[in-house]
């Protein structure tokens, strides 16, 4: 391998490990983006910029400009596929600024700039988690549940699945049924774990036929 092989290498290297480290944060965080999305992401914006600056050694111009340009304008579709709109809630903004932002710095990585990528990987990844904390948020989220439980189940984990989330039940009505136990909840949050998040963490737990989000 060459030392300019190498240098690639490198690039490659420090664009998928920052491509990991934010998509983590998003991950944990239950978005529609993970470690993945956003390691592929990086690590592919690396490679194109490298592509455009070296693959062409006999040419006499080359404008690694424009891939650039027309990477910047394939992430606007890709970000857009993460947001949507479902129960009047609009979700996916953020997740979809950090893919645009991720693509932006792989393509620092693949230009040889691996200070700013560094340091605007660290930004990015330090505004995610300071702002995305509920001081700085003054959205309250609402949500309706009905859940259906096996009779033999335990309804107090419903609850504490809820709380343990940051989600509080502001109107609560259980009843016994034909089904089960019914739950019918309305409940709010001002952290960031989605209610679909939410919905599919009840789906888990042990005893529980469904749960619609209403």
């Amino acid at each position: 391998m060459s030392n300019f092989e190498f240098e690639w290498v490198c690039r490659m290297a420090a664009a998928l490990i920052t491509g990991c480290i934010i998509g983590y944060e998003r991950h944990v965080k239950a978005k529609e983006a993970g470690i993945t999305t956003h390691a592929i992401l990086a690590s592919a914006s690396c490679l194109l910029m490298i592509i455009s600056q070296e693959a062409f050694p006999f040419a006499d111009k080359f404008d690694a400009a424009r891939v650039a340009a027309q990477v910047v304008s394939g992430i606007g579709f890709l970000g857009a596929g993460v947001i949507f709109v479902r129960h009047d809630m609009l979700q996916g903004l953020t997740t979809a600024a950090g893919i645009f932002s991720t693509a932006a710095i792989g393509l620092a990585y693949g230009a040889g700039m691996y200070l700013l990528a560094a340091i605007a990987g660290l930004m990015l990844l330090g505004t995610e988690i300071v702002f995305d904390l509920s001081i700085f948020s003054d959205t309250r989220i609402n949500a309706s549940f009905r859940i259906i439980m096996e009779r033999e189940g335990n309804t107090d984990d419903v609850i504490e699945c809820f709380h343990s989330v940051g989600w509080h039940n502001t109107a609560l009505n259980i009843r016994a049924s034909e089904e089960g136990w019914l739950i019918n909840t309305e409940s709010y949050t001002q952290k960031t774990f989605s209610p679909y998040a939410l919905e599919e963490k009840l789906k888990a737990l042990p005893c529980v036929r469904s749960v619609y989000l209403q």
